[in-house]
């Protein structure tokens, strides 16, 4: 996984990888975005909670 600065430009000049490829924002730890090979583009906020 890649840690890089998220911003709208650097985002949008990533180009479609040829497998599914996930990179890590450098200033919100648990923000990810995820490239597929057919250009989707999702975010996430991956964090564990404690239960009970």
């Amino acid at each position: 996984m890649e840690k890089i600065k998220f911003t709208k430009s650097s985002l949008e000049k990533l180009p479609a990888p040829n497998k599914k490829t996930t990179y890590q924002d450098i200033d919100t730890r648990y923000l990810h975005f995820v490239i597929t090979p057919k250009n989707t583009r999702t975010y996430y906020y991956i964090r564990k909670i404690s239960v009970g």
